[in-house]
C-alpha cells in the first residue's frame, strides 16, 4: 500500500487513530456497563441475601431463647435444684417471662413423679389470651405411641418436632421437648424420668418474614427439616402440611427440588429459577436455622430488583454510538477511502447508513423491550402467594397506624370487547364479578365504583347480570360496558405503549376495604397468556402483551370530609391492566413507508442534480423543476403531518413528528443544492466530482439526523 500525496496520507493516518481511538472508547464502554451491572446485580443480591440472613438470625435466636428455657428447666430437675413440688411455679414463672410461648410443662414417665400416681404433666397452656394450668394426664394417654412429644425425647433426647398448626390456638406452632433425669440407685445411671415440652406460636416468625425488603412481590417461606412448610404466605399450605418435594414433582421442578436437597443438609446459596407459574426469572436464597434444623427460603423476583437505570441505559446508548464511529472509521481504511475513488466512496456511504440504521434499530429495540409498565407506586399480583403476602403486609400497616384490619372482596373481571375512541378514551365491555362470604362481609355494601367511566349505554354503564348464594358464600356478576378515561402518552409515537387500566373501587371507600383479585376463578393467571380477555378479542394494529391485576398506591390531598379516612395516603386501588403495543408491520406501512418514499424520492431528485449539464439555460430549467418538486412534497409531507396531529391530540411533539421535520430540512437543502448549481456557484462541497458529496452526506445525514432524535426522545 503506497500513499503517494500528503492529503492521502494525512486522511489515511487520521482515520486509523480515530479507528483506534473509537475501538478503545468502545472497550472502555463495554467495560464500564458491564462492571456497573455486574455490581448492580452483586449489590441487588447481596440485599436480599442480607435481609434472609438477617430474618434467620431472628428465628435462631427465638429457637434458642425457647430452647434454653426448657433445658433449663430440665437441668435443674436433674441436679435437684428444682424439686417436684416446685416444678408449677418455675413452669409458670417461664410462661409469663416468655409470651409468645403457648404452651409449656412437664411429663413424667409412669410412676416417677410418685409412686402412688401413674402419670403427672402440668401444663400452663394458652386459652382465651392468658396462660392456664392444665393436668395433660387427665385429659389423654399421653404414653400412647402417637404422641411423638413425649416418645421422642425420651428416646432421641433433646429435639425439635415438625411445626404444625394449632386448631384450637388458630396459629402455626413449634415445639421442642428435652427430656430431665434421675440417677437409678442400682446401676447408678441416669434414666430419663420425664419430658420437659415447649411451644410457641410462629405468628413473630410470619411477622418478621413478611417485614423483608424483598422487592414489591418478594416474599419469604420457612420450611421443617423434612421439607414441610412452616411458614408460608398461603395459609393452606402450612394447613394442609404440604411438602417442598411434594410442590417440586406437582410443578415438574428440578430447581425447587435443588432448594429442598440443599435446605436439609444445612447449606446455604442461591438459586436461580424462573417460576413455574409466571414464568418470571427469580433468585431463591436458601439460609438455615442450625439449632432446628429448619431453613429459610427468600424469593426475589430479579425484574423488580434489577430495573434499567437511566446510568445504565445511557451508558448502552453511549456504547452503540462508540461503535457506529468505531465502524464508521473502520469502513474508511477497508475501502482506502484516501485514493479518492468514487467507489470507494460509496461503499463508505452505504456501510455508514447502515451501521446507522442499526444503531436506531438498537434504540427502539432497547425501548421496546424496557419494562416500562411498572412504577414505584405500582404491585403487580401475579400469583395468590403475592397476594397473600400483600395483604400480610397491608395488615402490618393497619396495626402499626391503629386501624381496623383490612377487610378484603375478591373481584374478578373478564373483557370481551376493546376499543379505542379518540387520542385517551377506550370502550370496553365484559363482565365483573364479587364475592361475600357471610360473617366476613356483613355490613359491607355491594357493588364497585369505576372512577375513571365517563360515557355509559342506555344500560347505565353496568347492570346486574346474575346472583347466586351456595353455603356461605354469595356471588354476584354485572355486566358492563363503560367508556372509560385513560391517560396514554403519545411522546415515543408509534413505538408508544398503550396501558388499559380499569380502575375499582369498592363502595365503602371510606371504610379500610380492599379488594382483592379473584385469582382462583381463572384457570392461569400467567400475564404472558392474557388472562381475563376474551381469546378472539380483536384490536386492530395493536399486539396484546400481557394483562393482569396490580395495586396502585393512591394518596389524596383531602379526606373526603372523612374523619380518620385510611385511604388518604398510600391506600391500594385495583386495577385490572391491558399492555398493548402497536404492531409493527401497521406502523411501518402506515407511519414510515410515506416518508420513506418521499426520501428516496429526494434522493432521487439529489441523484439528479448531480448530473452536470452542459449550457446555463439548462441548469436553470432543471432548478426550477426541482423546487416545484420539493414544494410538492413538502405540501404532501405537512398534509400528512397535520393529518397525524388531527388523531393525536397531544401536547407537545411527538416522535414521528421530528422525522417531518428532518425532511423539511432536508428537501429545503436539496432545493438549496439545485439553485447553487443553477446559480454557477464556485463553492467545493459541489464542485467536487460534479456535486458528488452532497450525494454521498444524503443518507448518513438524515439517518444520523434520525438517530440523534432518537436517542434524545428514548
Amino acid at each position: 500500500m503506497k500513499v503517494t500525496s500528503a492529503s492521502a496520507r494525512l486522511i489515511l493516518r487520521l482515520s486509523l487513530g480515530l479507528c483506534v481511538a473509537s475501538f478503545v472508547l468502545v472497550v472502555v464502554l463495554f467495560f464500564s456497563y458491564w462492571q456497573e451491572r455486574q455490581q448492580r446485580l452483586l449489590q441487588a443480591k447481596n440485599q436480599a441475601q442480607q435481609e434472609a440472613v438477617r430474618a434467620a438470625d431472628s428465628i435462631e435466636q427465638k429457637a434458642r431463647q425457647l430452647m434454653d428455657s426448657a433445658q433449663a428447666i430440665a437441668d435443674d430437675l436433674t441436679s435437684g435444684k428444682l424439686k417436684n413440688e416446685q416444678l408449677i411455679d418455675r413452669l409458670r414463672s417461664t410462661s409469663q417471662r416468655n409470651p409468645s410461648f403457648y404452651q409449656v410443662g412437664a411429663a413424667y414417665v409412669p410412676y416417677a413423679y410418685k409412686p402412688s400416681l401413674r402419670l403427672y404433666a402440668p401444663f400452663y397452656t394458652k386459652r382465651q389470651g392468658e396462660m392456664q394450668l392444665v393436668q395433660l394426664e387427665s385429659e389423654y394417654d399421653y404414653t400412647e405411641p402417637e404422641y411423638d412429644w413425649y416418645h421422642r425425647p425420651i428416646n432421641e433426647g433433646s429435639v425439635w418436632l415438625e411445626p404444625y398448626f394449632g386448631r384450637v390456638a388458630g396459629t402455626l406452632l413449634a415445639e421442642f421437648g428435652t427430656p430431665f433425669y434421675r440417677t437409678d440407685l442400682e446401676t447408678k445411671q441416669l434414666i430419663p424420668v420425664g419430658v420437659i415440652s415447649v411451644n410457641y406460636s410462629l405468628d413473630q416468625v410470619r411477622d418478621l418474614i413478611t417485614s423483608l425488603e424483598l422487592g414489591k412481590t418478594g416474599y419469604g417461606y420457612l420450611v421443617s427439616g423434612q421439607g414441610t412448610f412452616i411458614y408460608h404466605p398461603l395459609k393452606e399450605m402450612v394447613e394442609a402440611r404440604k411438602n417442598l418435594f411434594d410442590l417440586a414433582t406437582e410443578l415438574n421442578s428440578e430447581k425447587i427440588r435443588e432448594i429442598g436437597s440443599k435446605g436439609i443438609k444445612g447449606e446455604s446459596g442461591v438459586v436461580d429459577l424462573v417460576e413455574p407459574l409466571t414464568g418470571e426469572p427469580v433468585w431463591v436464597f436458601i439460609q438455615p436455622i442450625r439449632s432446628t434444623g429448619w431453613f429459610l427460603v427468600v424469593k426475589v423476583y430479579k425484574e423488580e430488583i434489577l430495573p434499567l437505570t437511566e446510568s445504565l441505559k445511557r451508558k448502552q446508548l453511549a456504547l452503540s454510538l462508540g461503535l457506529i464511529a468505531f465502524f464508521f472509521f473502520l469502513s474508511l481504511l477497508l475501502f482506502r477511502v484516501w485514493r479518492g475513488s468514487i467507489r470507494s466512496l460509496w461503499a463508505v456511504s452505504g456501510f455508514t447508513s447502515v451501521f446507522l440504521s442499526a444503531g436506531i434499530g438498537y434504540h427502539w429495540y432497547l425501548f421496546l423491550a424496557e419494562s416500562t409498565y411498572q412504577t414505584a407506586e405500582e404491585i403487580k399480583i401475579d400469583t395468590r402467594t403475592d397476594l397473600q403476602s400483600f395483604l400480610s403486609k397491608r395488615s402490618q400497616i393497619a396495626k402499626a397506624s391503629n386501624q381496623e384490619p383490612p377487610v378484603s372482596i375478591p373481584t374478578g373481571i373478564f373483557i370481551r370487547t376493546l376499543k379505542f375512541q379518540e387520542a385517551h378514551n377506550v370502550f370496553v365491555t365484559g363482565y365483573i364479578w364479587q364475592k361475600y362470604y357471610e360473617g366476613e362481609h356483613d355490613g359491607i355494601s355491594r357493588g364497585f365504583i369505576m372512577p375513571d367511566a365517563i360515557v355509559a349505554t342506555d344500560l347505565g354503564g353496568w347492570t346486574e347480570a346474575y346472583r347466586y348464594k351456595k353455603g356461605n358464600v354469595e356471588t354476584i356478576g354485572w355486566y358492563f360496558e363503560v367508556n372509560f378515561r385513560q391517560k396514554f402518552d403519545y411522546s415515543k409515537y408509534p413505538f408508544d405503549r398503550k396501558q388499559i387500566r380499569l380502575r375499582l373501587l369498592p363502595k365503602d371507600f371510606h371504610k379500610n376495604v380492599i379488594l382483592v383479585p379473584d385469582l382462583e376463578s381463572y384457570t392461569q393467571i400467567i400475564p404472558r397468556e392474557r388472562p381475563g380477555l376474551e381469546r378472539n378479542l380483536v384490536l386492530p394494529g395493536w399486539n396484546i402483551e400481557r394483562s393482569f391485576f396490580e395495586y396502585q398506591l393512591k394518596s389524596y390531598d383531602t379526606n373526603f370530609g372523612l374523619n380518620n379516612y385510611v385511604g388518604q395516603n398510600k391506600f391500594p386501588e385495583l386495577d385490572f391492566t391491558v399492555l398493548a403495543t402497536r404492531n409493527f408491520l401497521t406502523v411501518f406501512i402506515s407511519n414510515f413507508m410515506p416518508l420513506l418514499v418521499v426520501s428516496i424520492m429526494m434522493f432521487a431528485i439529489e441523484l439528479i442534480i448531480s448530473q452536470k449539464a452542459q449550457e446555463e439555460e439548462t441548469r436553470k430549467f432543471t432548478a426550477l423543476e426541482i423546487i416545484s418538486v420539493g414544494g410538492g412534497l413538502i405540501f404532501i409531507v405537512l398534509l400528512d403531518q397535520l393529518n397525524l396531529r388531527g388523531t393525536i391530540i397531544t401536547a407537545g411533539l411527538i416522535y414521528l413528528e421530528y422525522l417531518y421535520f428532518a425532511l423539511y430540512l432536508v428537501i429545503v437543502l436539496i432545493t438549496l443544492n439545485a439553485l447553487s448549481i443553477a446559480l454557477g456557484t464556485k463553492f467545493w462541497l459541489i464542485q467536487y466530482q460534479d456535486n458528488l458529496i452532497p450525494k454521498l452526506l444524503y443518507w448518513p445525514v438524515l439517518l444520523s439526523l434520525l438517530l440523534i432524535v432518537t436517542w434524545l426522545s428514548f
